[in-house]
């Protein structure tokens, strides 16, 4: 559900933002700019990780999980940067 949030927010959206600025934001709790950071990457995740597991659900699942521990754990790392 979540991905499925993520990939609504970045549709038809052209960001000219650098990574650094995307992940800044979405540090800050903007949903859009880790839309777009999801974009960016995901084809690339899941290349990576079938390069590994050999297995395009697998990987597939592999960097949906990713982006997912990312996303709900992005409190977490606030709270490391602030301290």
């Amino acid at each position: 559900m979540l991905i499925s949030v993520l990939k609504k927010e970045a549709v038809n959206r052209v960001d000219d933002r650098s990574d650094s600025q995307l992940v800044t934001a979405a540090l800050g709790g903007c949903v859009e700019s880790f839309g777009q950071l999801y974009e960016r990457y995901y084809s690339a995740m899941v290349a990576l990780a079938y390069s590994v597991l050999a297995d395009r659900h697998l990987a597939e699942d592999a960097a949906q999980e990713t982006f997912a521990k990312a996303c709900y754990t992005r409190s977490s790392i606030i709270l490391r940067i602030m301290i």
